[in-house]
């Protein structure tokens, strides 16, 4: 069943997959949180679309979609418009491009993002997995 992203019904799916994948669990040793921020473009996305994924050692243990980015402290944040974010899940654009380029911008301890790598290549992966539809 294709779920529109972004969506609520479409970021229980994407928590759910995540902890699903064993590559996940095995790889990723944070306690904290990650905001991924889809930020909205004139006739593609209204409003901005904040999930907040509370990480707890090897297993997303809870999230929500947030109504503002400061919501909640977080550990991360990855910023970038929706037309990135599309581009990133339809696999069009590949992460490490996107942040080297800056399309995707990072708040967070880089020390600490790389020595999680594994595991947010493992988040980056269920995003491309999704069957989506896109809301332009």
């Amino acid at each position: 069943m294709s779920l529109l992203f972004p969506s609520e019904e479409w970021a229980k799916q994407f928590v759910d997959s995540v902890n699903e994948d064993p590559e996940f669990a095995n790889n990723i040793v944070l306690n904290g949180g990650i905001i991924i921020n889809i930020q909205s473009e004139e006739g593609l996305l209204e409003d901005d679309f904040r999930l907040f994924l509370q990480i707890d050692q090897s297993k997303i243990v809870n999230y929500a979609v947030l109504s503002k980015v400061d919501e909640v402290g977080s550990t991360f944040i990855l910023r970038a418009k929706y037309s990135v974010w599309k581009k990133v899940v339809l696999a069009e654009l590949p992460i490490t491009v996107a942040l080297v380029s800056k399309r995707i911008k990072v708040s967070g301890s880089l020390k600490v993002l790389l020595k999680n790598k594994r595991g947010f290549d493992v988040i980056v992966d269920q995003l491309k997995k999704m069957d989506v539809t896109f809301a332009a």
